[in-house]
C-alpha cells in the first residue's frame, strides 16, 4: 500500500534531514 499504518518508515526516512517530525497521540492536539 502507498500509506502504512504507522509512521515508522517515514520517520526513519526523515532521520538526519534536519526536519522535525511530530507524531501526536490519537486524540491529542499539537502546537506548531
Amino acid at each position: 500500500p502507498m500509506i502504512d499504518q504507522t509512521a515508522d518508515k517515514f520517520v526513519a526516512g526523515m532521520e538526519g534531514s534536519g526536519v522535525k517530525v511530530a507524531l501526536p497521540e490519537i486524540g491529542k492536539a499539537i502546537t506548531v
